[in-house]
């Protein structure tokens, strides 16, 4: 029999195509095709086909062919759309006809027009099944890449089904079938079996969806963690109807986040060992101000600060020292304006009621919102700052040690004069010029009166010895005391005399002090602290000088006000410092004296004092020619 075989082919269009065809998209072939031609030519086509065959005579033969074309066309991409025409009437036949792998038979042969609209409206639901395929393909190739699977069950035909990915997070092989829910949960770890089991029944019960974690043992050994969602869907009167989720391999997510937990563990614990305090404050443009983290870890007097989170802790009362409050907000608002660091030392008081020390510092960062965020430490630096007072209290009793020789030598003078002044007075006053038996009485008067103008004047000569011995002993007293804890309003020009004179017999015999003060307003600094600065510079640039040019060698200290800030300057013309000593100059213990002379902590604790008054310390030298050593601080 003579069996025609005409492809409708979306992507070829043959001189022979229909006007009329041509119209809906689709291509149609009019020459005879072997199964084995047609099969190949449907390999390459990137849309589905629609085969129309033709033939009159026995059914037999046409499933002969039918079932001889399946297997070719079976491997393409997209399987073509079979067409039977004129094959009779008969019931059995059609059926047959379907049963070989027909998707449709006409049992008479239609003219082109009404084959055109037939054909047409196939060409329509292809295209539409095309793009279901497209649209599943894309999402098989997502799923892959997101690690993620679906899955569908319908309640009402036990239909299941499986993206292909389920397969891979389950590690089973897809040419298994289709698996069911108890294969499914026999893959489970067994100790996630029952959680599993009990989230779905508790989803169908309450009508919710879940969503829940288990392990899939593997093949070779070991686990893969699953995250797994399930949404049921019901019908109006409530009955289910079917039940869809998605799988996602959480595997290296869960490890990563394991690993995040441990480190955080291991973070809190080092943070609760440290004698340090990390936290995140965010202040708002009310100025409220909230406490987003913190680790209090071992500082004492903020053991309270963890019940704040979450707070504003503006309403609540500190353990801070009274009289550090004002400088310190003084300072974040500084900081918080300029957006600049924000560094501070402040006084507390622990549970015990002890006093601790703290030191402070955060960088203030503006956020899109208008509010600041600080990101901070807070560190217990009270026996640091025990060890720097007796640093600082070492130095000037080494200093004072250093300057005990010139200053006997100051108050001897003094003292001669005041000594042989008051043993003149009582030797006067036991002479006979006051025995009233030995001299006449006319007498008296006169030679009296000459006495008392003479002992006047030893007396008043002994009072300015005495005061002089006083001065000195009080600017002693005043530079070995340790300093007070908070600021006071300071006279810098009375600080840098006292200096002086403190250091007068060492100057002196050593070069020419010449003092250049600008008239400088009363500001709040730590007076003791600055005038040990003072003496350690002063010392130290008259030691600088050499002993046979007291002539020649000068001493200048000069104070003056610049744009809101103090400028010390203490310069002489020595021989300058060397440039590998200078980059030593503030090391603790680095001094170029002899050990008689010097401990080698006098610069390094002048540093430390300028530093934690927020100003800094410069040296400028030139050997041969002399050194400048200038303090520079804020007034405000």
């Amino acid at each position: 029999m003579n069996i025609e075989i005409r492809s409708i082919l979306p992507a070829h269009r043959p001189q022979q195509l229909l006007a009329h065809i041509e119209k809906t998209g689709c291509s149609w072939t009019r020459s005879a095709v072997r199964p084995e031609m047609l099969a190949q030519v449907l390999k390459v086509q990137t849309e589905p086909a629609i085969v129309l065959i033709q033939a009159e005579g026995d059914i037999h033969a046409i499933c002969e062919l039918l079932t001889s074309l399946l297997p070719q066309t079976a491997s393409c991409p997209l399987p073509p759309y079979i067409l039977v025409m004129g094959v009779g009437d008969e019931v059995d036949g059609v059926m047959r006809l379907y049963a070989s792998g027909a998707d449709e038979v006409l049992p008479t042969v239609l003219r082109e027009p009404i084959l055109h609209s037939r054909t047409e409206a196939t060409a329509r639901r292809l295209r539409r099944a095309q793009e279901v395929q497209r649209i599943r393909v894309r999402l098989e190739q997502g799923q892959e890449r997101a690690n993620v699977g679906s899955w569908y069950w319908n309640a009402l035909t036990l239909e299941t089904w499986w993206s292909p990915q389920i397969y891979e997070l389950l590690d089973l092989d897809p040419s298994a079938g289709t698996l069911s829910f108890p294969e499914v949960l026999s893959h489970l770890h067994p100790d996630d079996r029952v959680a599993f089991e009990k989230a779905v029944e508790l989803s169908v019960e309450t009508k919710q969806p879940y969503a829940l974690e288990f392990r899939v043992l593997l093949e070779g050994g070991g686990t893969r963690r699953i995250y797994c969602e399930g949404r049921p869907t019901y019908d109006e009167q409530g009955q289910l109807l079917e039940y869809e989720g998605v799988m996602q391999d959480i595997e290296a997510r869960w490890q990563t986040e394991s690993k995040l937990r441990r480190q955080e563990i291991v973070l809190g614990y080092i943070s609760e060992q440290l004698p340090a305090a990390l936290y995140q404050i965010r202040q708002f443009p009310d100025n409220s101000v909230a406490l987003e983290y913190v680790t209090v870890g071992s500082v004492k007097g903020f053991e309270k600060l963890a019940e704040y989170k979450g707070d504003d802790i503006t309403q609540y009362t500190y353990e801070i020292i009274e009289e550090d409050r004002p400088r310190l907000l003084r300072s974040t608002m500084r900081a918080a304006a300029e957006l600049k660091m924000w560094v501070d030392e402040f006084r507390v008081i622990d549970d015990n009621g002890e006093i601790r020390w703290i030191a402070g510092q955060s960088t203030p960062e503006k956020c899109e919102d208008g509010s600041i965020l600080w990101r901070g430490v807070l560190i217990d630096i009270t026996e640091r700052k025990l060890l720097n007072d007796q640093v600082q209290q070492a130095d000037r009793l080494s200093t004072i040690g250093t300057m005990a020789a010139g200053i006997a030598h100051e108050i001897n003078n003094p003292l001669v004069y005041l000594l042989g002044n008051v043993q003149f007075v009582l030797e006067s006053l036991e002479s006979e010029v006051f025995d009233g038996d030995t001299i006449e009485a006319a007498d008296i008067v006169s030679i009296v009166g000459t006495e008392i103008q003479e002992m006047r004047r030893a007396l008043t000569a002994a009072y300015s010895g005495a005061q002089r011995i006083s001065v000195i002993v009080e600017d002693l007293m005043t530079f070995g005391r340790s300093s007070p804890v908070t600021d006071e309003a300071v006279d810098l020009r009375k600080i840098c005399r006292s200096a002086a004179r403190m250091l007068d017999s060492q100057i002196r015999h050593r070069a020419t002090l010449f003092c250049e003060f600008e008239d400088i307003p009363e500001f709040d600094s730590n007076g003791g602290q600055l005038r040990q600065v003072l003496v350690n510079l002063l010392l130290n640039a008259a030691q600088a000088m050499p002993e046979d040019s007291v002539d020649k060698n000068k001493i200048y200290l000069r104070i003056a006000e610049r744009d809101g800030y103090v400028i010390i300057e203490v310069e002489d013309n020595g021989p300058g410092i060397l440039a590998r000593d200078k980059r030593r100059l503030f090391e603790p213990f680095f001094t170029t004296k002899s050990r008689s002379d010097g401990t080698g902590l006098g610069l390094y604790v002048c540093r430390n004092i300028i530093k934690s008054m927020g100003g800094k310390i410069e040296v400028e030298t030139t050997v041969g020619e002399g050194s400048t050593f200038r303090v520079i601080l804020a007034i405000n």
